[in-house]
């Protein structure tokens, strides 16, 4: 926001106590307070009261105590007014009426209507400080609220419908903030600005007004962002002459005759979206390619949608991923302006698409996340989801066990190899008895060796042995260790030869002398 200095002059209170409105116009001054219009918002019921008229801090004071109203006025402990309904009736006058006061004063939930003679207004102060007006009802008055040479007051959630003029900051009421302010079906202005400077404006609706959403003359460095102005019936924006350096930015201007009029200088209108802009978005960045102009003025960065807050098309929620997983998590949000992400862990990142991803494959674990993401007017949207890691997966076999087969008197040494990236815990063997495991461990796996304990008996031995991860997820395997028995030796018909035959035999001699001999042999045996 920007600032103008200056000194100002201080006026009779006859002059400011009457304005004919001269200063809007021409055509939309004789225009007389609508009698038929509804309360939108919603109305408070309060207790029937008669109007209401302060003149000074001790006057204050002694109502306050006569009306049994809480708080002493300090900032800390300020005066309340509220749940009061007060009805003029078409009498002159105002329903509560405050000047001269620097103490703290909230006034909240009241009903005010009937005020309908020109200057009655549903709240009045003059030359007041500190105030604040929150969640009243202004309805069917000459003016909704009115401030006059008052500054530093907060109005906040009123609605005012059905007035002449909604809401009116005339002569050198500066430095006040309105927000959330409803303000319809006038039948002349939503908001006026008349010779009030460095007011904050944000977040107010004025509609359906019979002339103008807002309305601002003689007025400099005032800020005017996120307020609605739609369906005016002649300007959503009408700045006068002398009106400088005012600062209109993230406002919806919609379906107004005219959206946008401006006699001033130095009026800075940025990234408001204009129902009638007919301007192109290239390269999808939520602006127009080129100035939407109107009558004295140009907005060059439109909006080409509402400019509505990001919103979840689908909440994030906590994931569950097996370990060993990377992590990808797509949040989907609904959004008029691209969105810069960020999160708060480290292990994590996060593109211009809202995809999450991890690094790397994670630990067993939960990992509390919160990702936000922000669009260029500062607008937020924020998400908190966990992603929780787990093993459910159980161990796997590098080499499938399978059945042995051993010879009687042979030892078993037989490998058993198994992988697990959370890495191997223990084994487990149905039989004890005749066989042992011991185990290596490494990063994400382990091998049992299996051996026996005793020397085995020739038969079948049914095994059955788990291995475990970590986190108790195991895998079996079935299978058996067969033992053979013990071989008989079988002859080869040299059984009963004496040595000496087996030397010649085994000497490899050869042809007849290898007969004759064998023959000699024979025949001597025989004769014995």
């Amino acid at each position: 926001m920007r600032s103008i200095g200056g000194v100002y002059c201080i006026i009779a209170l006859s002059v400011l106590m009457i304005f004919s409105l001269s200063s809007l116009p021409a055509s939309y001054l004789a225009v007389e307070p609508s009698q038929s219009a509804g309360n939108e918002g919603s109305t408070v019921a309060g207790t029937p009261h008669s109007p209401i008229y302060i003149d000074g801090d001790g006057n204050f004071s002694a109502t306050a105590s006569a009306e049994g109203w809480s708080g002493n006025g300090s900032s800390l402990n300020p005066y309340i007014i509220d749940r009061l309904d007060i009805d003029l009736g078409g009498a002159p006058g105002h329903g509560i009426s405050i000047s001269n006061t620097r103490v703290h004063v909230v006034i909240r939930d009241c009903n005010l209507t009937g005020a309908s003679v020109d200057p009655g207004c549903g709240i009045y102060l003059y030359n007041v400080s500190n105030s604040e007006l929150i969640n009243n009802t202004c309805i069917d008055n000459y003016i909704g609220i009115r401030l006059d040479f008052s500054t530093s007051n907060s109005l906040y959630k009123n609605n005012c419908t059905g007035n002449n003029i909604n809401i009116y900051l005339y002569s050198f009421s500066d430095s006040n903030t309105l927000s959330e302010n409803t303000c319809t079906s006038d039948s002349n202005a939503g908001i006026v600005l008349y010779r009030s400077n460095s007011n904050s404006l944000v977040n107010n609706t004025c509609k359906d007004s019979t002339n103008i959403g807002i309305y601002i003359a003689r007025s400099d460095s005032n800020t005017l962002s996120d307020n609605v102005f739609t369906s005016n019936t002649n300007y959503g924006i009408y700045i006068n002459d002398d009106s400088d350096l005012n600062d209109i930015l993230w406002n919806v201007f919609a379906d107004s005759s005219t959206n946008g009029y401006d006699k001033g200088t130095g009026n800075v209108f940025e990234y408001n979206y204009w129902s009638d802009y007919t301007g192109t978005d290239a390269n999808q960045d939520g602006l127009g390619d080129t100035p939407y102009t109107f009558t004295g003025n140009s907005d060059p960065h439109p909006l080409v949608d509402l400019p509505t807050p990001p919103t979840w098309t689908q909440s994030p929620v906590d994931r569950v991923l097996e370990f060993g997983s990377l992590i990808v998590c797509d949040l989907n949000a609904t959004t008029h302006l691209p969105l810069t992400w960020s999160l708060n862990s480290s292990l994590f990142s996060i593109d211009d698409e809202g995809v999450v991803t991890s690094w790397f494959s994670l630990p067993i674990g939960v990992y509390r996340l919160e990702v936000v993401g922000t669009n260029m007017r500062d607008q937020n949207i924020t998400g908190n989801f966990r992603v929780t890691i787990q093993d459910t997966s159980p161990p796997h076999w590098i080499v499938e066990p399978s059945d042995q087969v051993l010879q009687h008197g042979e030892s078993l040494d037989y490998q058993l190899p198994a992988g697990d990236l959370s890495g191997i815990d223990h084994w487990t063997l149905n039989d004890t008895s005749h066989f042992t495991i011991t185990a290596t461990f490494y990063n994400q796996g382990g091998t049992a060796r299996l051996v026996n304990a005793t020397a085995l008996e020739p038969g079948v031995y049914p095994l059955s042995i788990t291995v475990f991860d970590r986190y108790d997820n195991s895998i079996s395997a079935v299978f058996s260790i067969t033992v053979l028995e013990a071989t008989m030796t079988t002859t080869t018909g040299t059984e009963g030869l004496d040595p000496v035959l087996m030397f010649v035999l085994g000497t490899g001699v050869g042809g007849g002398a290898f007969i004759v001999i064998v023959l000699a042999v024979l025949r001597r045996r025989a004769d014995e």
